[in-house]
């Protein structure tokens, strides 16, 4: 099947072994190569390689440290160093091209500058590093070349910091971030001054009212 021809495409899961692993597919990227990533409910990463229409299978073994971290996939993102990240309902993890596996991070709540909660459950890039949000931790930061992540724990009586536990959505632009959260509506953390300027709880309110 060539998916550049004209009109519509199915790929959809089969006992062959050439199909993808699920058809619950919950998110998916491109690279420069033409690969297609998509990330799948309870079934891995599978690698789509349009051009030669082969597929890799990415999951979970625990007797391979190179696999992915546990739990549900959910997002797969390349940022702007081109770098493919994979968040799961228990960690984050990065792709190693030449190695063809994954570097995990996993949570550990005693490590200040780990991984800032286990459900990664959003991804945005800017040119500074990766921004993660996550279900219960709130948000963290991970600068390009480093191992150590900057965390933005939910404080909800704090004037500049993050309201809400459950950062749902993070977006990276020019000046700044923007998390949309479950309850808290809106916030805005000015990455010149590194605190949260801005929230607009009352707007998304209103809103959705």
């Amino acid at each position: 099947m060539n998916l550049f021809d004209n009109g519509i495409k199915t790929l959809q899961h089969s006992p062959h072994k050439n199909s993808i692993s699920s058809n619950e597919v919950v998110s998916m990227t491109t690279t420069d190569n033409n690969e297609l990533w998509l990330g799948l409910w309870r079934k891995g990463v599978d690698r789509f390689d349009a051009a030669g229409n082969k597929i890799a299978h990415y999951n979970h073994d625990e007797n391979n440290p190179g696999s992915l971290t546990p739990g549900n996939i959910r997002q797969v993102y390349i940022d702007h160093q081109q770098q493919l990240w994979v968040s799961t309902s228990l960690g984050l993890n990065k792709y190693n091209t030449q190695q063809d596996d994954f570097q995990r991070f996993s949570y550990e709540e005693d490590n200040a500058s780990g991984l800032c909660g286990p459900k990664v459950i959003s991804l945005s890039s800017s040119s500074r590093g990766l921004w993660l949000g996550t279900r219960g931790n709130g948000a963290c930061f991970l600068a390009n070349g480093s191992a150590e992540f900057i965390h933005y724990p939910p404080i909800p009586n704090s004037e500049n910091n993050l309201n809400h536990s459950d950062v749902s959505v993070i977006l990276a632009d020019g000046d700044g971030i923007w998390m949309g959260t479950e309850g808290g509506g809106l916030n805005y953390l000015n990455t010149f001054r590194w605190r949260v300027t801005e929230r607009w709880p009352q707007t998304v309110q209103a809103q959705t009212s």
